[in-house]
C-alpha cells in the first residue's frame, strides 16, 4: 500500500512539478510518455499484490552462508506478471548439462514469452485504446513465439590461459591492458528448429545456413565477421542447437566446450567451486544465478581500470567497494516458484543481508555518482535550457569512511 502511494506521489510530482520538467518542451513529452507506461505497467506487474517479504541468512560453515528470501502473496491474489511469468513449479535445471567447467557466470530462468507479450499488450492497450501490439505483427514473429519453450539465459566463461589485450585508450591509459579472455553465450530453449532455420536463411542469403563444424553430435555454424577484430580477443561468433537449446556464442571455443559438456565431459557441475557452493541445495528450480569468485575478481579489474583514477569523496567510497571485493565473491542462487509466492534460496561466500552488503551499495554509489558527473560535464543540461542537473560530487565535503569501524 505504501509503495502504491509513493508511486502515485512521484507521478503527481513529475506531472505537476518535477523541478520544471513538464515546462521544458523537450522533456515534457518524454516524461508524459514514460509515465503513461509506468502507471499501467505497475498495476499489472503484481508488485501491489505482495503481502509480505521475509529474508534470513545463516553461516553454515566458514565462508559459506545460506540465505533465503520469500516474496509472499495471498493464494487468491496473484494476477500480476511476476507471479506467473517464471514458470509454475521447480524442475530439474537441464541447462546445467550445457555449462562448461570454466563458467564464471550463469543466469538462466523460466520465462513465459506468451505471458510477457500478453502483459505488454495489456499495458500498451491502455495507451493505444485497446489495440494489441501484436495485432499487426508479421507471421514470422508469431512463428518465433511459438517456437520458444519458455527458458532463456546468459553464460560467461573466463580463460586465464588465453588472455585478451585491449587498447589502452579505451581506459585513458598509454599501455595496452591484458585481462583473462572472456566468452559469452545466449541460450534459449526451443520447441523445434524454426529459429535455427530463420538464422540460417538470413546468414546464408537464402541459400541455407553457413557451413558447419561437427563436434560430437552438434553442428556449429560460424557467423562471418565483416572485418577482423582490431585487438586481441577470442571472438568468432557462431550459433548451434544442442538438445532443446539454441545457442548464440561469441566464440567457437566456447561452443565446442558447451558441446563437450552436453556429452558429459567437463561440466560445471563437476567443478569444485560449484560443488562447494551447491552444498545443501536441491538443484530443482525455475531459475539459477551462479557467480564464480573469479568473475567478481575480473569485474574488479575492470572497475579498477574505469574508476581507479577517482578523486575526493568518490575515491573513498570506491575504497570501501574494493576492500569488500578483494577476496572474490561466489554465489549460487535458485529461484523457486511456490503456490503462495517466490522463494530465492542461495549459498554464498558472503552474507548478502549483513555487513558485506556494503559492496553493493558502494558499487552502485560509485557508478551512479560517476555517471552523473559525466552527464554534467557533457553539457546536456545547459543545452536543455538549464532546468536543473545532478549535483557536483567533486565539491562534496571530505570524509574518511575508515575513520570509524564499519
Amino acid at each position: 500500500a505504501r509503495l502504491s502511494e509513493s508511486l502515485e506521489g512521484l507521478v503527481s510530482l513529475a506531472r505537476e512539478g518535477g523541478g520544471g520538467l513538464m515546462d521544458n518542451p523537450f522533456m515534457a513529452p518524454i516524461v508524459d510518455g514514460v509515465l503513461g507506461i509506468v502507471e499501467p505497467a505497475y498495476r499489472r506487474s503484481g508488485i501491489s499484490e505482495i503481502s509480505g517479504v521475509g529474508m534470513s541468512s545463516l553461516a553454515v560453515e566458514e565462508d559459506l552462508w545460506r540465505s533465503k528470501m520469500f516474496v509472499h502473496h495471498q493464494p487468491d491474489n496473484s494476477s500480476g506478471l511476476i507471479w506467473d511469468a517464471f514458470g509454475k513449479k521447480p524442475h530439474a535445471l537441464d541447462v546445467l548439462a550445457l555449462a562448461p567447467d570454466n563458467t564464471a557466470a550463469l543466469m538462466h530462468s523460466d520465462l513465459d514469452a506468451q505471458r510477457l507479450i500478453d502483459w505488454v499488450d495489456e499495458v500498451f492497450g491502455e495507451m493505444l485504446g485497446g489495440e494489441s501490439v501484436m495485432a499487426n505483427a508479421p507471421p514470422q514473429v508469431r512463428d518465433i513465439v511459438d517456437s520458444l519453450a519458455n527458458e532463456a539465459g546468459f553464460l560467461m566463461t573466463l580463460d586465464a590461459e588465453n588472455k585478451m589485450v585491449l587498447p589502452g585508450f579505451m581506459f585513458d591509459r598509454q599501455d595496452d591492458v591484458e585481462l583473462d579472455g572472456v566468452a559469452f553465450a545466449l541460450l534459449m530453449r526451443v520447441n523445434d528448429g524454426t529459429l535455427m532455420e530463420m538464422i540460417g536463411e538470413a546468414l546464408g542469403g537464402g541459400f541455407g545456413p553457413p557451413p558447419g563444424t561437427k563436434v560430437g553430435g552438434v553442428t556449429i555454424h560460424s557467423i562471418p565477421l565483416p572485418m577482423p577484430m582490431p585487438f586481441k580477443m577470442d571472438f568468432s561468433p557462431c550459433y548451434f542447437q544442442v538438445g532443446d537449446y539454441m545457442v548464440l556464442s561469441s566464440a567457437e571455443s566456447l561452443a565446442k566446450r558447451m558441446a563437450a559438456a552436453h556429452g558429459g565431459d567437463g561440466r560445471l557441475t563437476d567443478d569444485t567451486t560449484f560443488k562447494d557452493l551447491a552444498k545443501g541445495l536441491t538443484l530443482e528450480a525455475n531459475g539459477i544465478y551462479y557467480a564464480n569468485p573469479s568473475a567478481t575478481q575480473w569485474g574488479l579489474e575492470l572497475n579498477e581500470l574505469r574508476f581507479g583514477k577517482l578523486e575526493g569523496a568518490l575515491a573513498k567510497v570506491y575504497r570501501i567497494y574494493k576492500e569488500s571485493m578483494k577476496d572474490g565473491l561466489g554465489m549460487l542462487s535458485l529461484l523457486k516458484v511456490e503456490q503462495d509466492g517466490l522463494l530465492i534460496e542461495s549459498n554464498s561466500t558472503f552474507n548478502p543481508y549483513g555487513g558485506n552488503i556494503v559492496h553493493s551499495i558502494a558499487g552502485v554509489g560509485v557508478a551512479v555518482a560517476s555517471s552523473l558527473n559525466d552527464l554534467r560535464d557533457s553539457g546536456l543540461f545547459e543545452d536543455l535550457g538549464g532546468f536543473g542537473g545532478p549535483p557536483d560530487f567533486d565539491d562534496e565535503p571530505e570524509f574518511d569512511p575508515f575513520a570509524t569501524p564499519i
